[in-house]
C-alpha cells in the first residue's frame, strides 16, 4: 500500500471514527497556500477540534505521533491561529489522531491525542 493511499484511507477512517463519537466534520483538507493543510476540522458541542491525522502500517518501527515533528507542530498551530482569527473562533483545541494499520488482521488502531 502506498503512502498516499494509506493517508487517504486514514482520513476516511478518522472521519468515521469522529462521527461515531458525536463530532460534526466542518472541513476536510483545509488548505492555506503559505502554510499548508489542516486535515480535519470538527466540532462537538461548542468546541472546535483541529485535527492532524497521522498513520502508518504496523510493521514500521515507530508510532505515528513520532512523525509529528516540532516544525510540523509549529506550522499546524500557525494554520489554526490563521483559521480561528479569520472565522472568529475562540473555543478550540488541537489534536493528533493516529491510525496504525494492521494489514495482516485487517484492523486499524485509532488514538486521539488532544491539546498537542
Amino acid at each position: 500500500m502506498h503512502n498516499r493511499m494509506i493517508g487517504k484511507k486514514a482520513e476516511l477512517i478518522a472521519k468515521k471514527f469522529l462521527k461515531n463519537k458525536g463530532y460534526k466534520i466542518i472541513k476536510s483538507n483545509w488548505w492555506f497556500k503559505k502554510l499548508g493543510e489542516i486535515d480535519l476540522i470538527a466540532k462537538k458541542e461548542d468546541l472546535f477540534y483541529f485535527i492532524e491525522v497521522k498513520s502508518l502500517i504496523e510493521k514500521d518501527e515507530f508510532v505515528p505521533e513520532n512523525n509529528y515533528t516540532l516544525k510540523k507542530r509549529e506550522r499546524f498551530h500557525q494554520l489554526i491561529n490563521f483559521y480561528t482569527n479569520k472565522y472568529k473562533i475562540e473555543n478550540f483545541i488541537s489534536c493528533v489522531l493516529t491510525i496504525s494499520f494492521d494489514l495482516l488482521n485487517k484492523k486499524a488502531k485509532i488514538k486521539m491525542i488532544k491539546n498537542v
